[in-house]
């Protein structure tokens, strides 16, 4: 069993459903310390599997970097900044390793 942890130093939770157009969870950065709860950090050791860096729509996840854990295990963090994906497929991260940088790419409303 994959065992995860929370992908971000930020305790600022915005939402989190599990429906057909919104299954995850999203945390938002902290005004008082926002480059410092902006990191978005891999939840397990795992290798990336995909990125998207561009600045479209992206089916509403804008930029993302999906990361496979093993045994079926796949995360995937979205909404980035321009510049906020900060690994490559193929790249081996560990748990806890910054990978990405928050942002408000896609359908993200914040």
């Amino acid at each position: 069993m994959t065992v995860l942890k929370r992908p971000t130093p930020s305790t600022n939770f915005v939402r989190g459903f599990n429906n057909a157009t919104h299954r995850g969870i999203d945390y938002g950065w902290l005004n008082a310390d926002p480059e410092g709860s902006q990191q978005i950090l891999a939840a397990a050791d795992g290798t990336v599997i995909d990125t998207y860096t561009g600045s479209g729509y992206n089916g509403g996840w804008g930029r993302r970097i999906q990361i496979d854990h093993g045994a079926g295990n796949v995360t995937a963090y979205n909404h980035m900044r321009p510049g906020g994906v900060l690994v490559s497929p193929g790249q081996r991260v560990s748990a806890g390793q910054l990978i990405g940088r928050m942002g408000s790419s896609g359908a993200a409303d914040g």
